[in-house]
């Protein structure tokens, strides 16, 4: 026998000193074999479809409305006259081409960028602005009557893969959001939209 098979039994041997009964032996067993299932690495989300994730407002619009009002001496309204003009441009006509290759990691950071309208898990709604990188490579992150403790708490952002991920002043992750449909995220019980 050799030291390494005669070291077994004396180890099983302690083992059943100290638990005697061998319902706590198949209770232990399935601890350990539990614990050696969570080791494994969860394998990233794939990405969501192209089509649902945020795109960056290409449009442009004014509209101007004028009234003017003339009324006499005694207060009655004698004439009425209102005025509208518009004007929308669409900046994906025909004269700017559209690129259909894959955007770089920094074009798609910026379709976040803005301000974001928030259902917070209660109902009520507030607003979410994500800015820019800060000097520290933080891209900074402000709610804006937020009740909801995660969301309160928000101050720096960041985009991981396809999500989005809210954060505190520490980087403790508050929020994780995934795109499901355009210009909209969804995470836990919170949606937020443009």
């Amino acid at each position: 026998m050799t030291k390494q098979n005669s070291a077994l039994p004396a180890f099983a041997a302690t083992l059943r000193s100290i638990f005697p009964d061998y319902r706590r032996w198949l209770f232990i067993g399935a601890a350990l074999a539990l614990a050696g299932c969570q080791t494994e690495m969860l394998q990233p989300a794939p990405p969501p479809p192209a089509d649902v994730l945020p795109q960056q407002e290409r449009s442009a619009s004014r509209e101007t409305v004028r009234t003017n009002t003339v009324t006499s001496a005694d207060g009655r309204t004698v004439r009425t006259t209102t005025t509208s003009t518009g004007i929308s441009i669409n900046l994906d006509g025909p004269a700017i081409p559209r690129r259909t290759g894959p955007q770089s990691p920094d074009e798609r950071r910026n379709a976040y960028l803005g301000q974001w309208s928030v259902q917070q898990p209660d109902g009520r709604k507030c607003t979410l602005t994500l800015n820019q990188r800060n000097a520290f490579g933080d891209g900074t992150a402000r709610t804006t009557g937020c009740t909801d403790q995660a969301l309160f708490f928000v101050s720096k952002w960041d985009l991981r893969g396809y999500e989005v991920i809210l954060s505190n002043a520490t980087n403790s992750t508050l929020v994780s959001l995934r795109a499901t449909a355009p210009n909209r995220l969804e995470g836990g019980d919170i949606i937020i939209w443009r």
